[in-house]
């Protein structure tokens, strides 16, 4: 770090130096006292600023190379730590793959790709980002996925609702599966293919640890469960992230562990 610090100062040093030089022979030649031998001095140090800035540049080059080798080896080592491989960019066959969860289009790219288990599941971890337009510039999008094995469920999706849908919901203007529990009901908005599988995995024990984070969604297809973050994939949080998903298999009924969808 106190040589990155070190090499920025010099870089700007460098620029100020041949910008002075520069600046001040415009002024001598404008003024109508541009000689060679007035003008020499300015002329060398222009030079000498000049190459001070090729050779930081060169060399702040090859830092940031070595910063960004660094870094792969630092995510490497953390994934390592939490009992993953770590691969900085998944192909497009993977990222199609998950093209079919609701919010993640056919489109971007995965990157930090992490394979290993949880909860004795093969599970694999990842950060999909696409861009959008808003009007004036690219915007990246990205979501962070926790995707478990899991039995041949049925589809399951269990959203954070929005502003406009807790109103619908408040108010009754929105039809759909709906749990006794009010709470949960305002919090998120479920759709499934088979009620009675809906109804026995949320249980009011589930209903509760899903509460607790409201703000992520859940979904399940036939083989797979996955947990959804809005946002970049976050490593110093992914201790947390893997645990909300160990709780979770704890709370599934052992009756749902052989159910297979039809």
């Amino acid at each position: 770090m106190e040589r990155t610090r070190n090499i920025a100062i010099i870089l700007a040093a460098s620029v100020l130096v041949a910008g002075v030089a520069v600046f001040m022979m415009i002024r001598l030649v404008a003024n109508g006292g541009g000689s060679l031998r007035m003008s020499f001095p300015l002329v060398a140090i222009a030079l000498l600023g000049l190459v001070l800035l090729a050779v930081m540049i060169f060399r702040s080059g090859g830092l940031l190379g070595r910063l960004a080798r660094r870094g792969k080896a630092s995510k490497t080592e953390q994934a390592r730590d939490l009992g993953f491989s770590y691969e900085a960019k998944g192909e497009t066959a993977f990222r199609r793959s998950f093209s079919d969860l609701p919010g993640i289009p056919d489109a971007g790219k995965a990157k930090h790709v992490m394979r290993g288990s949880i909860a004795d599941r093969q599970t694999v971890i990842f950060e999909h980002t696409y861009l959008v337009y808003n009007g004036s510039t690219m915007m990246p999008i990205n979501h962070t996925i926790l995707s478990t094995a899991a039995p041949n469920w049925p589809q399951l999706s269990i959203a954070p609702r929005s502003w406009m849908s807790r109103l619908a919901e408040r108010f009754g203007w929105e039809s759909g599966f709906h749990l006794e529990n009010a709470e949960f009901n305002s919090l998120f908005k479920v759709k499934t293919d088979d009620e009675d599988f809906a109804l026995m995995l949320l249980s009011p024990e589930m209903q509760h640890f899903l509460s607790s984070k409201s703000g992520v969604s859940w979904n399940i297809q036939p083989g797979r469960l996955c947990l959804i973050y809005n946002g970049p994939l976050r490593f110093g949080r992914l201790d947390t992230s893997i645990a909300r998903l160990e709780q979770f298999w704890s709370l599934v009924p052992d009756e749902l562990e052989d159910l297979v969808s039809t």
